[in-house]
């Protein structure tokens, strides 16, 4: 089985390593030190593969794991393995997090849920994984296997069907906890009703018997031929003991299988209007499941148009969003590269002449401190005068157009979306100013 402990560490928390050969006082010292820095608030333990009679290669490719955190939902993490993905979600951190800040409420509960993303049947292994979290791929993970084969998942759908599938388990398992319905009850007593009602056969069996038994000693019969007034004491003795004999041994247990025949009449018909009512209960019952079964099939109907509307709805958004995103074309792309190794080959130039500023700085004290006179002839000022005008004419010259071509790049720039530092293209400007000066 693989577990996942779910921990949380105090900001600047350190992992101090322990050794087994340290003494008590160091072992409780080093426990005061570390004594309410963390915290375990989770712990997951679900079941993989089971190794013990695999061979040596299945049974590292099923230990190798690792954890993955969903780059979308930060309360889910990926356990990957060789042997495939098992998705966990839990809020311990969230909830004890708040409980610690004093933001927690009482009532709230740790919710943890761990579930299969992804299997892989042997011989085949996982090579690789990865978590897109990316607004136009979506919230998918991509697999990839040793024979070669990749597979992508939707983790919002599989989510989803997983909450699904929890829901519906937990709805079964509430119905099986729920009272028994009054007509199933009513139908539980009617058949233990009927159970402990013993077969008619077996109750007019014995009574039967007793008759056949009483007819079969009273013999035939038949009329006297002694007249009433002709009877004497033994004739009137045998007529009242046959009296007697059949009624003890034939009215009376016909009188009781008369009053078990009329009992048991009756029985079966409270049982045959029970089972009337029953019958009808279950007509009414098929006929809310029939009203219930079409408002479900237009229900239906209407979720699927709605689902049909909301993809497309869903697919025009992401074409819009895919149309916003700025996009330049190939000539501005190189433009504005070259403008960047415009703006790098100022910056090392910049360098050069800063260095180049430093030395004029040097030889000008060095000058200063030691001056020295040069003897220039009428005409050589005259040349040096009209070479300084022809330099300033064509520095003033570029300088506009350097301020034409900087404005022409400014535009561009502001067309195509982008921002960038002209502070290298600035310090040249100010640099050719400063020269014309």
């Amino acid at each position: 089985q693989a577990r996942v402990d779910i921990g949380i560490l105090s900001s600047g928390a350190t992992i101090l390593p322990r050794f087994e050969f340290e003494s008590e006082a160091d072992a409780d010292c080093v426990d005061e030190m570390l004594e309410g820095v963390a915290a375990f608030v989770e712990a997951i333990q679900f079941e993989s593969p089971d190794v013990s009679q695999t061979d040596d290669s299945t049974k590292a490719r099923t230990t190798r794991c690792t954890l993955i955190p969903d780059p979308v939902d930060g309360s889910t993490l990926h356990h990957v393995s060789n042997s495939g993905v098992v998705t966990v979600t839990t809020n311990a951190v969230d909830l004890v997090g708040r409980k610690m800040g004093g933001n927690g409420h009482g009532d709230e509960e740790i919710s943890t849920s761990a579930w299969s993303l992804l299997e892989v049947s042997a011989p085949a292994a996982l090579e690789g994984v990865g978590v897109s979290g990316d607004a136009h791929l979506g919230h998918i993970l991509v697999a990839r296997s040793s024979d070669g084969s990749m597979e992508a998942i939707n983790i919002t759908a599989a989510q989803y069907l997983q909450e699904a599938s929890k829901l519906a388990s937990k709805n079964v398992a509430e119905r099986a906890l729920l009272p028994v319905s009054s007509a199933q009850t009513e139908s539980d007593e009617a058949l233990k009703a009927m159970e402990s009602v013993p077969p008619l056969h077996e109750l007019i069996a014995p009574i039967t018997q007793d008759i056949s038994s009483g007819l079969a000693g009273m013999g035939k019969i038949v009329g006297g031929a002694t007249r009433p007034q002709d009877a004497t004491t033994g004739t009137v003795a045998t007529v009242l003991d046959t009296k007697a004999s059949c009624e003890k041994e034939i009215i009376l247990p016909l009188k009781q299988l008369h009053r078990l025949s009329t009992a048991r009449r009756q029985l079966l018909q409270d049982m045959y209007e029970s089972q009337m009512n029953q019958i009808e209960q279950l007509r009414n019952m098929v006929e809310t499941l029939r009203v219930r079964m079409d408002a479900t099939n237009d229900k239906k109907a209407v979720a699927e148009a709605n689902a049909t509307a909301l993809s497309q709805r869903s697919a025009a958004v992401l074409s819009a969003a895919r149309d916003l995103v700025p996009t330049i074309t190939e000539a501005e792309h190189e433009y504005y590269m070259q403008l960047k190794r415009y703006d790098a080959s100022s910056k090392k130039w910049q360098g050069h002449i800063d260095t180049m500023k430093k030395r004029a700085d040097k030889l000008c004290d060095t000058a200063g401190s030691n001056p020295c006179a040069l003897e220039i002839s009428a005409d050589d000022m005259t040349h040096m005068t009209e070479l300084l005008k022809g330099q300033g004419n064509q520095l003033k010259f570029s300088t506009r157009k350097f301020d034409k071509l900087d404005r022409e790049t400014k535009r561009i720039m502001k067309a195509a979306g982008v921002n960038d530092d002209s502070r290298g293209e600035g310090n040249g400007k100010e640099n050719v100013q400063g020269q014309s000066q």
